[in-house]
């Protein structure tokens, strides 16, 4: 089990030369619209060998990398193209806004920011996604998730009381818990988690890194 180490400034700058390299393999770059949409906004990415992963300003979805070969008799039609899944989830006729999300061994994690904050998780090839955690709370707003391994993970906010709001996952994502206040420094006058689109969190080694502002 993962110790969980949190050190909150207003910027970081940090650099492992031997975590990071900048590979030599690529060749190519292609581009692909997956959708295009002048109220459409992505605020989250992550991918893998078969999907890109996507979080936006009213849904979260999944563009497939490869095309799939489809034969359908009953229409006699025969079609080869890449699927895109779009997973819409309102509250109160409003739809939720995603700007962290993860990919664990093939599951999708998608957390909405604000009240209520909903987190879900999508299993592999599964058609509709789980909610495995919901606050409700009026200061609710989420900004960033990370997973330390296929077990363990965490997601900071906004604080909702006087320290910063953080939830941790100990069984693959199926539950999170809220870290008490009595645990974690108070935050600062004003302070808050950074909204810059799941970048503001990352893992080095046990350590959990977080940028906060004001």
């Amino acid at each position: 089990m993962r110790s969980i180490t949190l050190i909150f400034i207003l910027l970081i700058f940090f650099g492992c030369k031997d975590e990071y390299k900048r590979s030599s393999n690529i060749t190519q770059v292609e581009i692909e619209d997956i959708l295009t949409d002048s109220t459409f906004s992505i605020r989250a990415l992550d991918f893998n060998d078969e999907y890109i992963f996507y979080g936006s300003s009213d849904h979260f979805g999944m563009k497939a990398l490869q095309s799939a070969f489809k034969i359908d008799l009953t229409e006699v039609v025969i079609s080869d193209q890449k699927v895109h899944n779009k997973y819409q989830i309102n509250n109160d006729s409003l739809y939720l806004h995603f700007r962290a999300i993860e990919e664990v061994n093939g599951n999708l994690f998608a957390l909405s920011t604000g009240n209520p904050a909903r987190l879900y998780k999508l299993y592999r090839k599964a058609r509709k996604p789980k909610l495995v955690y919901e606050e409700v709370n009026e200061k609710v707003f989420y900004d960033s998730m990370v997973f330390w391994n296929e077990n363990e993970g965490i997601a900071i906010g906004d604080p909702t009381e006087d320290c910063m709001s953080i939830i941790i996952t100990r069984d693959s994502g199926e539950s999170w818990s809220k870290i008490s206040c009595s645990d974690l420094p108070p935050a600062l006058d004003g302070e808050a988690a950074f909204a810059a689109s799941d970048t503001n969190i990352t893992i080095v080694g046990d350590h959990t890194w977080v940028a906060t502002g004001g």
